[in-house]
């Protein structure tokens, strides 16, 4: 505060001394209201006791406007002063409250899943077998087995602890499902494949009817020899004569009767009947035809009685039966499968999927 107005307000009080001592002297009953004076109970002051009144209120008036913003100043600054400090003490209690774990950190339930893919009859590892984790309402989550039929998931917090279902297919073998618990610990860690039969793997080829030739009969003749014995006809008498008679004898030449020879008939030869093309399967589906950018989409074929698959006309040929293949689609695009026939003539199917707007 100025000297100047410090001074003033000690003057004026020492005039108000010297008011209330005059007034005393005049026994006038004055009450003291702050740092003024009220009307005489009795008596009114002189004018020039009002005047040294209404000068004390105006200079007590002044005093007090220019007290009030210093005090507010005092009140003000430590408010101010306030408002880190309770930050801090904030921040500290959160700390302190942290440590001792009377709130309890946020988990993180994602894991990874790993999951080994046989052969059930030999258990013999199945690599490119397909693992796929499926989740009402979420995307499914794939997995290709290695060279060690080993697939490796990566379980999410959004995920994990929700029921869900367990795919895994493998070309040649039965496709396999199971209903689980997305909870570590209790997923399988090895799934055995069962392989599809022969008669599914295998044509069953149509016996066909084999006519053999048969040689014709040949007869061949025989010839057959008569002979004839002879007989006496007659017995000659004798005569008694001196000259005797020689006795005459029978003489028979056998004659050679051929026997008749009989003629070989040729006996007609079988015709060969053409055998006919056994019939063949051929049945190829998607998934979805109709799906989002970038969604997944599984072609699959079942065939028979065929050489070899082709899908989209590129490397590799697939085994007669049953197989997939999981493409992810950006665009409209055509799927087409080329399957060679046991005669060589080659058949096509084709799938149109078309990626919505």
């Amino acid at each position: 505060m100025p000297l100047r107005i410090t001074n003033e307000i000690a003057r004026q009080e020492e005039a108000i001394a010297q008011i209330e001592a005059r007034l005393a002297e005049l026994s006038v009953s004055v009450p003291k209201v702050d740092y003024g004076i009220t009307e005489p109970d009795i008596w009114l002051p002189s004018d020039e006791s009002l005047r040294h009144v209404r000068a004390i209120e105006q200079l007590t008036a002044g005093k007090q406007a220019e007290q009030l913003p210093s005090k507010l100043k005092k009140l003000w600054l430590p408010s101010v002063w306030w408002v880190p400090i309770i930050v801090a003490l904030i921040g500290l209690i959160g700390v302190i409250i942290t440590s001792k774990g009377i709130i309890p950190p946020i988990r993180d339930t994602s894991f990874g899943y790993q999951v080994r893919v046989q052969a059930k009859d030999t258990g013999e590892y199945i690599p490119n077998a397909k693992v796929t984790i499926e989740v009402s309402g979420q995307a499914p989550l794939d997995g290709i087995t290695d060279s060690n039929g080993l697939a490796r998931i990566f379980i999410s917090s959004s995920r994990a602890g929700k029921p869900g279902r367990l795919i895994v297919e493998a070309a040649g073998y039965k496709r396999y499902m199971q209903n689980i618990d997305l909870t570590m610990g209790t997923l399988p860690d090895v799934v055995q494949l069962e392989r599809m039969s022969a008669a599914i793997l295998t044509p069953i080829a149509i016996p066909t009817e084999t006519l053999t030739a048969t040689s014709p009969v040949t007869c061949t003749p025989t010839p057959i020899g008569i002979l004839a014995t002879p007989s006496l006809r007659s017995t000659p008498t004798p005569t008694l004569t001196e000259t005797p008679i020689a006795t005459p004898t029978a003489t028979c030449t056998p004659t050679r009767i051929e026997a008749p020879t009989a003629t070989p008939t040729a006996t007609d030869t079988p015709a060969l009947t053409p055998t006919s093309t056994p019939s063949y399967t051929i049945e190829f589906r998607a998934s979805k035809t109709v799906v989002n950018p970038g969604e997944w989409v599984i072609l699959r074929w079942h065939v028979e009685n065929v050489q070899a698959v082709y899908l989209d006309w590129k490397g590799g040929v697939g085994a007669p039966g049953e197989g997939w293949d999981s493409r992810q689609i950006w665009e409209t695009t055509d799927h087409t499968l080329r399957v060679v026939l046991r005669n060589g003539e080659t058949v096509t199917r084709t799938i149109i999927v078309t990626v919505g707007e």
